[in-house]
């Protein structure tokens, strides 16, 4: 891989861990849902859902960014 690749690898998995975190602070200020029409469960059980998928994200893509730095060095 070579430095530009690396570069926008790391940019983009950077990208990804700040839109997740803006999701779940969105999640929490303005209690954001999304549900299927026949999703009867409460608000706050699809919140918790919603903010783990996006906690699993951060998660994913911090590891990616490990990985990267662990094989090609850090910035």
């Amino acid at each position: 891989m070579d430095a530009e690749q690396l570069k926008n690898m790391r940019e983009r998995y950077e990208a990804e861990i700040r839109h997740a975190e803006e999701m779940i602070a969105y999640i929490d200020e303005y209690r954001f849902v999304i549900r299927d029409i026949d999703d009867t469960r409460p608000d706050q059980q699809l919140i918790d859902e919603q903010k783990q998928l996006h906690l699993r994200l951060i998660s994913s893509y911090s590891t990616y960014l490990k990985a990267l730095e662990k094989r090609y060095g850090s910035k």
